[in-house]
């Protein structure tokens, strides 16, 4: 067999290959030009696209100079750069479904929520590439399960970090642009990452709160009421001799207002 048709068969994807690698040039493009943003990501996948094609030509070579498929190396290089070209794909599909396709359509699902159907996909792709390498998922299984255990009880408090943000952004019950209060600390809310969540008070300082604190701590929305426009009543308390007049008092303040 060819050199090159040993390439095609390591991708899976046979006569579509070419086609294939223009697609995802072309969503990469697409992406990188309309959302500034995401740059970094689609860097990231073009990086992991580039090492992934790397590490196919290696195992088509390896195929081609006679070593087995059935070969530890082989295995290893391919497994490996099969996981580097679904991450890739699934970072610019999923890139180009939330922060085009879905934005265009003004639907947003939270971050968090979009970061574990990655993690999701990501786990499948890891599981089907496992299993079709031959490894024995059970045992997998069973030392992950103990493995776990010992990082849940030794991140107790990144897990609740990680928590509360996830109650956090799929409640909505803080977005980002809210004005809150917490205590004498107010701010507005710029950011709700997986751990911490962001504000900026007026006094140009940016703030980072544990999302684990902000779900424990009472947390004032100001000028936000379901169904009613935004606003907010504000206090302002002055001093007034008792010699002057209420209306004379009433018409000074009218007119500063």
């Amino acid at each position: 067999m060819s050199f090159w048709k040993n390439v095609e068969q390591e991708s899976g994807i046979n006569a579509g290959f070419g086609w294939a690698v223009l697609v995802f040039l072309v969503a990469a493009f697409v992406v990188f030009h309309f959302r500034p943003a995401e740059r970094n990501r689609v860097r990231s996948a073009l990086v992991l696209f580039v090492l992934s094609f790397i590490g196919l030509l290696v195992a088509a070579a390896a195929l081609t100079s006679g070593m087995s498929n059935s070969h530890w190396i082989y295995l290893v290089v391919r497994g490996s750069s099969m996981f580097m070209l679904c991450a890739a794909v699934v970072n610019i599909t999923s890139v180009f479904l939330f922060a085009i396709m879905l934005r265009a359509v003004r639907f947003e699902p939270p971050h968090i929520a979009q970061d574990l159907l990655v993690a999701l996909v990501y786990l499948t792709i890891a599981i089907a590439l496992l299993s079709q390498g031959g490894v024995d998922l059970r045992g997998i299984v069973a030392t992950s399960a103990v493995i776990t255990a010992v990082i849940g009880f030794s991140l107790q408090d990144s897990l609740g970090n990680i928590i509360g943000g996830t109650f956090l952004q799929i409640e909505r019950v803080i977005r980002v642009g809210d004005w809150i209060r917490i205590d004498d600390l107010e701010g507005r809310v710029v950011a709700t990452r997986w751990r911490q969540t962001s504000i900026e008070t007026r006094n140009w300082d940016t703030v980072v709160i544990p999302n684990s604190f902000l779900v424990k701590s009472k947390v004032v929305v100001i000028g936000r009421r379901g169904g009613a426009p935004l606003q907010q009543r504000r206090w302002v308390y002055f001093q007034v001799g008792l010699a002057h007049p209420p209306p004379k008092v009433v018409e000074t303040v009218e007119h500063a207002l």
